[in-house]
């Protein structure tokens, strides 16, 4: 029997909310858009699947939650002191 690592309602939904929070230091009201990321988030989450994206300056890929959020990775980030 496979079991989900994140199983039940909203589990998932509270989690991605955090990490946005988190990792953007963002405490304003998510707009509609964001609820939506966060919907969609949360879902892969729930499966037990982590985001991904590929790095806009070197191309590799990134898992690290502020890095996914940024679209960059921390050493790209230091090469133009955005760390």
């Amino acid at each position: 029997m496979i079991a989900k690592k994140n199983p039940g309602g909203r589990a998932g939904e509270s989690q991605a909310v955090e990490w946005v929070r988190d990792y953007l230091d963002y405490s304003e009201p998510l707009t509609t858009e964001e609820r939506s990321e966060v919907a969609a988030v949360s879902v892969v989450v729930e499966l037990g699947y982590r985001p991904a994206v590929q790095c806009t300056s070197c191309g590799s890929w990134l898992v690290a939650p502020k890095s996914v959020a940024l679209h960059r990775g921390p050493v790209c980030r230091s090469k133009d002191g955005d760390a």
